[in-house]
């Protein structure tokens, strides 16, 4: 039953100093979750290119996320009408950002845009600002930095142009084979097609992987099978917790955000097994 009540929120800014741009995003789900992303631009841009670069990256993170509904806040009236159709451009750098833009609006099923004193966006500013403050990272410290590292604009790539993804022979493999291309295995019949395209309403790709929705509207990572044993060898007995039962085993690890289909059961013989 994946009815919302009310649509999802989203405050985003961009910010440009003598240390570079950067770009800030929060995300409101309606249960009240704060999601926050933030990007670093390792190019030139002005101050209206990073606010579009910023909406831009909100929208594809609403989009991977399943939203339908969507009510986004910018405290840069310029951005905001232009957005709305109500101001003309007259920067030509800025066309290729519009364009990109209302692609990615006609694909939600609603979407409003309102303009917001910077008061009432502060949050979006903060990551924003952080953002254009972080250094390059270096080759062995990539991982270590929470921010994203863009070397080019956001319309030079689309939703559309992800990578492709692997998961062949997995448990996974019906639904992404779905999802990706809209076909089925070779001897699937009419009710394992049904199915799949039901099962399938559940999952979602996110860049390069498959994600499941769970009941709480969370999106899980979905992992393999030799994977999944060594969560399940980690948690069990790492700092996370010490030794607990096959229950409370499988809801720890979903609290990781890691799912597979037999975790109850897996979870239940590891357990046996531990002395």
């Amino acid at each position: 039953m994946g009815i919302e009540l009310e649509p999802w929120k989203m405050y985003f800014d961009g910010a440009s100093n003598q240390n570079g741009s950067g770009i800030g995003v929060l995300l409101i789900s309606p249960k009240g979750t704060h999601m926050s992303f933030s990007g670093r631009l390792n190019f030139s841009a002005t101050n209206n290119a990073t606010e579009y670069e910023a909406c831009i990256m909100e929208l594809q993170v609403a989009l991977s996320l399943g939203v339908e509904e969507l009510e986004v806040y910018g405290d840069s009236a310029l951005i905001i009408s232009q957005i709305q159709n109500r101001w003309k451009i007259k920067e030509e750098q800025l066309v290729p950002y519009h364009e990109c833009l209302q692609k990615l609006i006609s694909k939600f099923g609603k979407i409003q845009y309102q303009y917001v004193p910077r008061m009432q966006n502060q949050i979006a500013n903060s990551l924003a600002i952080m953002a254009s403050m972080m250094d390059r990272p270096k080759e062995d410290q990539a991982r270590l930095k929470v921010v994203e590292q863009k070397e080019e604009s956001a319309y030079c790539k689309s939703i559309e142009g992800d990578e492709e993804i692997s998961g062949e022979d997995e448990w996974y493999s019906d639904i992404l084979q779905y999802l990706k291309d809209g076909t089925y295995p070779k001897f699937a019949d009419k009710n394992d097609q049904l199915t799949i395209r039901r099962l399938s309403t559940n999952y979602t790709i996110c860049g390069e992987r498959l994600y499941i929705r769970s009941y709480d509207r969370i999106h899980l990572l979905c992992v393999i099978d030799m994977k999944a044993q060594k969560i399940m060898e980690e948690v069990h007995k790492s700092n996370y917790r010490q030794h607990m039962n096959a229950h409370m085993l499988s809801r720890k690890i979903m609290g990781q955000g890691y799912y597979w289909t037999t975790m109850e059961a897996d979870c239940a013989t590891h357990v046996q097994k531990c002395h």
